[in-house]
């Protein structure tokens, strides 16, 4: 194959005909070997995706042709620099494939994709963890499952970007300077208290456990936020203030929640807790749960459904699972 000039993912995956978004995902996960900074835990997520899904490995087979064509480049030298010991780092590696003509660089960059976005974060988190971290400033960060901010702190400002479907928690501290988060759907101005945050793709849940928040949406009008309240945000409007809900931080005590909650609504949000697909049969998905569930354990989550309601698991690998009718 020879070189691809620079395209979009969408461009390469109808060529090859594979899903955009496998395409994407396997680009991502050359980034991370060709950078050098993978290690076991990033191996057996790799290893995990690749078992997922079928389309996954003919992902992956496509974006290792690449690899070989970049061999071609005089003197091999994109395929050199990533493969060295002492290799590069995320960003670096990103910006090298965009010159090289991979095509991971869409409609004006990586950093406008939600994988090059996590891929280029400051902070990030893998499936099933919650990462715990100290900013700058001395305030509190704790990243759920699959999520990863950038940060920007200086003089005068302290900012916090969340990208495409993160989900956080930020700790108050005393500070003179503007306190600014960045999400899809507009800006919270905080006065530096607790704040919980999650993107859900056309809007941002955000919560404020203590002080006073100011959701500014990018086309609508500002709403503030007091201590106990949350709104959902979205691009052309602040959303209506309710009381915030007190399950939305069970996931920092490593615990998922479900109160007379759908079954399928139940196991789409396990699964952002597991490597692999959930699926749901139609035909059980709206029987009703209630019960505390470890995170560390989804195995187990899984199996206690089957003690509580008529259902059973059915295997198709280890990391395809459908809960079907008894």
């Amino acid at each position: 194959m020879p070189a691809m000039p620079p395209a979009s993912v969408e461009q390469f995956a109808a060529r090859v005909g594979v899903a955009a978004a496998r395409i994407e995902q396997a680009l991502a996960w050359q980034v991370v070997f060709w950078s050098g900074e993978s290690d076991t835990t990033e191996q057996r997520r790799f290893d995990d995706w690749q078992a997922a899904h079928p389309d996954n490995q003919r992902a992956w087979e496509q974006v290792r042709k690449l690899e070989q064509a970049l061999s071609g480049l005089p003197g091999g030298i994109a395929r050199d620099t990533f493969k060295r010991r002492d290799a590069i780092s995320r960003r670096r590696a990103l910006q090298l494939l965009g010159l090289g003509g991979l095509g991971l660089l869409t409609a004006g960059g990586a950093h406008y994709t939600p994988t090059g976005q996590r891929l280029l974060a400051d902070a990030r988190s893998g499936t099933g963890e919650q990462h715990h971290l100290t900013l700058p400033d001395g305030s509190s960060l704790m990243l759920n499952t699959a999520s990863a901010v950038d940060l920007a702190f200086d003089d005068t400002r302290r900012c916090v970007h969340l990208c495409p479907g993160s989900e956080i928690l930020l700790g108050p501290v005393s500070d003179p300077r503007p306190f600014v988060v960045r999400t899809p759907a507009g800006l919270i101005h905080s006065d530096s208290g607790k704040l919980w945050l999650r993107d859900h793709g056309d809007r941002v849940r955000v919560a404020s456990f203590d002080g006073d928040a100011i959701l500014m949406p990018e086309h609508g009008a500002p709403l503030t936020l007091r201590s106990g309240e949350q709104a959902l945000m979205r691009r052309d409007s602040p959303g209506t203030v309710t009381p915030v809900d007190d399950s939305a931080l069970a996931w920092t005590r490593g615990l998922l929640l479900a109160e007379n909650q759908r079954l399928a609504d139940f196991l789409d949000e396990l699964g952002r807790y597991r490597h692999g697909l959930l699926r749901c049969d139609p035909r059980v998905a709206d029987l009703r749960l209630t019960g505390t569930f470890p995170l560390a354990n989804t195995d187990h989550a899984l199996e206690s459904l089957a003690q509580a309601l008529p259902v059973a698991l059915r295997y198709r690998t280890r990391l395809l699972v459908t809960v079907v009718p008894v």
